[in-house]
Formats: C-alpha cells, structure tokens, sequence
C-alpha cells in the first residue's frame, strides 16, 4: 500500500467532509476489498485502483449508512468511506464490467448493474461506460432518473415498475444501445418516461407495457401513460412499442394512455412498429418506418400501426411509411382517428389490404384522413367495417393507384376487383369525400350502401356528391348513365339538381354539352321526374360525335337518350346538390 499526504483545504471542496485535523492527511492507495477490510485509523482518504477508480474520504459523522459497494464502503472499524464526485454514477463502481461475455461476468452485471440502481437516489444520471454489458433484466423503482451512456451497448432488458401502483418516474433513458432478442425496455405502472436518442437492435417487443394483472385486480385506467419515444432508431426488430392488455374480463382498454411515438427511424420492422391492445391517447408523429423486402422475412411482416382494441384519440401525422404486408393502419373501435400528411408507399404488399383499415363495431366515431399520398395498395386507400358508423372525412388526399405495384406478392391480380377511395357501406356514416385521385379504370371513390360517388353530407337532407362514368349508344335506345338517391342513400324519396357535363372524349379537346336538371320523386313509388332547366353547347345532335341527350328516371336511376345522330361512347360528368345523391350507374 502506498501512502500519501493531501493538505486538509483540500476537503472542503467536497460535501460532507468534516476535517480531521489541521495538519497534514495520510492517503491509502489500495483496492477496494482491502479498503472495506482496512483497521488502520490513521487514513482519512483513499484512492481505489478498480471498481471503476475512486478518490474517497472518510466521513467519522456517519455511522449508519449501508455498505453499497458504489458510494459507500464501510471498513473493518465501521468507518464509512464516501465517493468523492459530481454528476453521474458509473455502473462500472458497483463492479459492472464491460465487454466480458462470459457466463461468471454475466451473473455478476445482473448484480452489480442492479446494486447500482437499488443505492441512487432521485435526480441521479446512472451512466454506463462505453462497452457491452450482458445481464438478464434489471429492475429500476426510483424514479426521477436519467439512464445514459456513451453509446453503450445493453444486452438485457431494462424494467422500469411498480408492482403494486401507478408511479410518475418522470425519468428518461437516452444515448444507449441495446441488443437483445427480448424486451429492451419493460415498463410496469409507470407515468412519464422519456425514452430518446437509444438504439435497438434485434429486440422482440422492444419498449413493452405489461398490465397489472391477478385474479381479482380491476385494472387501472391510466396506469402506464404519457410514455415519450422520440429520436430512436430501431433495427431489425419485432415490434417497436408493444403496448399489453390483461386477458381478464375486467381488463381495461384505456389501462394505458396518451403515449407519443415520434422522429423514429425504423429499418427494418418484422411485424408491427406500434401495436396497442388499446389505448386512451396516442400520437404516431414523423417517423420513417421500412419492412423487410427479401424473401426470408417479408412474409412476417404486418402493419406500421395495430390498435387490436377499443382506442380513442389517435393521431397519425407526417409519417413516411413504406411496404406494410397488410394494412398500414389497422385499428379496432377507434373512436376518434386523425391520418393526417403522411406518405404511403405500396401498402398491402401480402394480400388483399386497405391502407386505412377501421373494424368491428363502434358507432358515432370520428374519422379525419386528409393530406395524405397514397402510392399503390392492394385494396381500397380507407376501409371501415360495415357495423362501424359515424364521422368520415377523407378531403385533400392524393391517391396514385396501381394495379400493380413494388414489391407485391400477395398473389391477387389487382385489376380484377375494384377499388375504392373510400369503403363505408353503412348507411349511417356522414362521408365527405374530396381528393386528388388518378383515373384508373377500376378505382372508384366512394362506395357505401352497395352504391358508387364522390360523396359529402351536409345534414339529414343535404347532400353534394360526383360521379364520372362513361356509356354507349347504338340507334336511340335509352342507357341508364348514374343512379339517383336521397342524402342517407335511400331510394324511396329525393329531389334536387344535377350539373352534367357531357364529353365526346376524355380529353381538353372534346365536344362538349352541358346540361342542369331538377329531379324529383315525390312519394315511395311514384315516378321519378326530370326537367331540363337549360342546357347549352352542343346539344343539337347535328353530328355523330355531339353529345347531345335528354334526361328522365327510372327505378332510381338517371337515363339518357341520344338526340339527332348522336351515337357511339361518350364521358359523363355529374354532379349532384340537394336531398340527392348521384352515383354509379353499377
């Protein structure tokens, strides 16, 4: 052992130090067994040569607190040593070592990491130096913390919880790696977490929420909340946030709540980036999410967002999404969704998948898609089951539909089956449609109630909606053109106006005729009647290609019968106003 002597001013830069003497200080250098088994009392302060290094002085003022290997060592005479430092505590104190994958080394990190973060207090920074460290799975229940590292690399599983309450740890975990075929981070009746800037390799459910669960437990609404995952990147992984639900019938839907999924970057996602068993409250915010391509894993792959259960208040803004195997947003009984700016890319590459997919049974949901780019699917771009109903606004979206697309191998021929901006056969939904769409022959925008239009409700009896169709005449027979029903879709009773624009070829260089109609059936079962309030153009049928027509109904449809010489196939143009309501004539 070596001696040394520090002159006592030294001291008093350190907290808690009492002076000994006022003379010189003799210094032990040594490890740090043999400064728990000193009994010579003539040291007032230590240098330790492992355990991390550690300069320490003797506190005589202090005779009870414990021995945690870290901060504190207690001598053969029950002196307390203190660690001399400021800002974060280093794992590597309490004996973790990095880069030592052996089994012996494996046990003693699971114990030292966990030494560590049963002795801070709240408001430390634990600090992991740079290296591997393999453990199994440390539990962390102080909260106020900050977990960091210089880009360390964590092969283990990290679980922040209370078994018995909801706790605010108001901690954050940021700057690590972690690697591990597991959970990276489990969380457990835990509020306000802050997980930012790590990255993960390889996980299963990387950040997992577990329920509180036994026999007779009710579940805590709110119990795991306001969980921040920003600025992460995932590789290779699972699933990115899995958020659990109790399999009990008091399991509570809302158990965890108003989660933020934001700025993530994620290459690549095997199953699903967030999956929730329901959830009061998240937001999927500019990340950039990619699925596997190859061979191997694309098969496994699924959606970038699955909320299985009752949900409400979802918002999914910005994000850049490619390549979902199924849908890209798939959630059960949603009752308040906004899809707002994001970029879909070739979505459904497995089957037969929309893009936006709303199921089961929920009523008077609110559904906002607006400003998205939708780029190849393989079904419809928004899909809500037949037994859900409410809200539907699907405005201001740009859809470029392929019947073939990147990457498909789902197996369908997709211009075999139409398609459909928006699928809502419930003839309760209030839908307002109105997006950029390319004209592929088998996209049509909306269909509900087993009928096709662009389609807004304004109230019980108000209605707009648009159709574009094309038909063909031969001699002077009349063709049914569009179908005509009442605001709510119903046959018995309707009136209102219709706009037509009449086309010789889909071009800006047709032959044109314009026609404005007021519509009418009165009663269930009378006949339907049309009147021309005027029309302009070339309405005279002086040549074959004019496109020239009049109007009745029938059987709530809108016919058309060539005038003149008018023959061969022409574009029509719809647009219905009123208790009416243009639509396909399919």
């Amino acid at each position: 052992m070596k001696k040394h002597y520090f002159l006592p001013v030294f001291f008093v830069l350190f907290t808690n130090y009492t002076l000994f003497a006022q003379t010189a200080c003799p210094t032990l250098e040594t490890n740090l067994l043999a400064l728990r088994s000193n009994t010579n009392t003539n040291y007032c302060y230590a240098i330790t040569t492992d355990f991390g290094t550690g300069h320490w002085y003797k506190d005589v003022t202090d005779a009870v607190t414990a021995d945690n290997t870290g901060t504190v060592i207690v001598d053969g005479n029950h002196n307390r040593w203190k660690r001399i430092y400021t800002g974060a505590v280093h794992v590597g104190w309490w004996g973790a070592v990095a880069n030592d994958t052996s089994s012996t080394n494996v046990l003693n990190n699971q114990t030292a990491i966990q030494n560590c973060f049963n002795s801070v207090a709240a408001y430390q920074t634990v600090y992991f130096d740079p290296g591997t460290y393999e453990f199994s799975s440390i539990s962390i229940t102080t909260p106020n913390l900050t977990i960091t590292g210089a880009n360390a690399n964590l092969v283990g599983t990290l679980e922040v919880n209370n078994s018995s309450a909801a706790t605010v740890f108001n901690s954050t975990i940021t700057g690590l790696i972690f690697t591990t075929s597991g959970d990276a981070i489990h969380l457990k009746n835990c509020r306000n977490l802050r997980i930012t800037g790590n990255v993960f390799n390889n996980c299963n459910r990387t950040i997992y929420v577990e329920p509180y669960t036994n026999d007779t437990f009710t579940h805590t609404k709110h119990s795991t909340g306001i969980i921040e995952m920003k600025g992460n990147y995932f590789n290779s992984v699972n699933f990115c946030f899995y958020a659990d639900r109790g399999a009990k019938p008091n399991a509570n839907w809302e158990t965890v709540n108003d989660c933020t999924f934001e700025g993530n970057v994620v290459t690549l996602c095997d199953t699903t980036a967030v999956f929730c068993k329901g959830i009061d409250g998240l937001k999927v915010l500019g990340n950039t999410i990619f699925t596997p391509s190859d061979m191997t894993r694309r098969g496994r792959k699924r959606n970038h967002l699955n909320i299985s259960d009752t949900s409400d208040f979802v918002v999914v803004n910005n994000n850049n999404l490619f390549e979902s195997g199924t849908e890209s947003v798939l959630v059960n009984r949603c009752k308040d969704l906004t899809v707002t700016g994001n970029n879909f890319a070739w979505s459904g590459q497995s089957g037969k998948y929309s893009v936006i997919h709303v199921t089961d049974t929920i009523s008077s949901m609110n559904l906002t898609v607006s400003g998205n780019i939708a780029t190849g699917f393989s079904e419809n771009f928004v899909k809500v089951d037949d037994n859900s109903s409410g809200n539907i606004a699907v405005t201001g979206n740009t859809i470029k539909y392929s019947d073939s697309f990147s990457d498909y191998f789902g197996g369908y021929d997709l211009s075999s089956f139409q398609h459909y901006i928006v699928y809502a056969k419930n003839v309760l939904n209030h839908i307002q449609e109105k997006n950029e769409a390319n004209t592929i022959v088998n996209l049509t925008s909306t269909y509900i109630n087993g009928r096709n239009t662009k389609f807004e409700t304004w109230g019980p009896f108000s209605a707009e909606a648009y159709v574009a169709d094309t038909a063909t005449f031969t001699g002077t027979d009349t063709v049914r053109i569009a179908g005509l029903y009442d605001a709510a879709l119903y046959p018995q009773t309707f009136s209102g106006t219709l706009l037509i624009e009449a086309k010789s070829v889909n071009t800006q260089y047709s032959r044109t005729a314009t026609y404005l109609l007021l519509v009418n059936q009165s009663t269930s079962g009378t006949p339907d009647v049309v009147a021309t309030i005027s029309m302009a153009g070339l309405t005279d049928g002086l040549l074959t290609n004019d496109p020239s027509f009049r109007f009745s109904a029938g059987t709530n449809g809108l016919l058309a019968k060539p005038y003149g010489v008018t023959t061969g196939t022409f574009y029509f143009y719809i647009r219905s106003v009123g208790d009416l309501v243009v639509t396909s004539k399919r």
